[in-house]
């Protein structure tokens, strides 16, 4: 079970709902900068290495932030919302 790739069917269908400008505009607020893409990464792993996610869910997130800019808008919600929770962690 790959979790972020549930998410990100799950956020496909929501997506698919909203008009054309939201969707534009939601995919440029979800630009993200390289000290931004590398703190993802550091913690995407380190979340991986404390078992807080799985192996293919980390390659999954690796493969997405890799591919940023051309990366579908539901996979950039989904990897984002999970970057929320994986940060989070830290302050539980």
């Amino acid at each position: 079970m790959n979790r972020i790739v549930e998410l990100s069917t799950r956020c496909a269908e929501k997506i698919a709902t909203l008009p054309r400008e939201k969707r534009e505009r939601l995919d440029s607020d979800l630009d993200i900068c390289l000290p931004e893409m590398m703190v993802y990464q550091r913690e995407k792993s380190l979340a991986q290495l404390e078992g807080f996610i799985s192996l293919e869910e980390a390659m999954t997130i690796y493969n997405a932030l890799n591919r940023w800019d051309r990366a579908p808008l539901q996979t950039k919600v989904a990897v984002t919302l999970s970057m929320g929770r994986i940060l989070e962690r830290k302050r539980g």
